[in-house]
């Protein structure tokens, strides 16, 4: 049996969580999320809580008020891989049956796979944020030239800045950025 294409995140993502090293990665999903549901229902509010210190209560709070001004919220939980360690139970329970009015983002280094995984998926989707390799970090950096800047960048010159900087896409963007500004 063919296994399913992932789930991408879109306007109808209740639980998404971003796993892995790569941080552009997580900020790039981060900001397709908040397209997307700003699409969908307007102005969006984002709470962001520390994993390691937040309350359980705190975050399932956020996300089941009503806010007078807003519509639509994200919850995002930082360092999450420690949060749902320690409120494994509890986010299973929620997972299962999340609220319409807002989305819970999980950030985290590490990803842990078990029954949560699947309950996820039924709302959501699970990206892993992985550093690219050298021809698609080069593919990348043509991608965002063209995005960002409105400039055309070669793939020669793509590659040739990825085995000299390596693949750590923040860095990469910061470099297109300078080159950009000289041409």
């Amino acid at each position: 049996m063919a296994k399913a294409a992932p789930k991408q995140i879109d306007h109808k993502t209740r639980i998404c969580v971003l796993h892995g090293p790569e941080q552009m990665l997580k900020r790039e999903n981060l900001s397709a999320l908040r397209t997307a549901l700003e699409n969908e229902h307007g102005e969006v509010d984002t709470t962001t809580y520390d994993g390691r210190s937040c309350e359980l209560v705190d975050v399932l709070d956020e996300l089941r008020s009503y806010g007078l001004m807003q519509q639509y919220k994200i919850v995002v939980v930082d360092e999450a891989d420690t949060f749902v360690t320690n409120h494994r139970k509890a986010l299973e329970r929620y997972a299962a049956a999340p609220v319409d009015n807002a989305t819970l983002l999980f950030r985290a280094n590490r990803w842990n796979k078990g029954k949560l995984d699947k309950l996820i998926e039924k709302h959501g989707c699970l990206i892993k944020c992985e550093p690219l390799s050298q021809p698609k970090a080069a593919a990348w950096l043509m991608d965002q030239a063209v995005k960002k800047h409105h400039r055309k960048l070669d793939r020669a010159t793509a590659d040739l800045l990825v085995r000299r900087l390596g693949t750590a896409l923040g860095r990469l963007d910061i470099e297109l950025d300078k080159l950009a500004l000289l041409v």
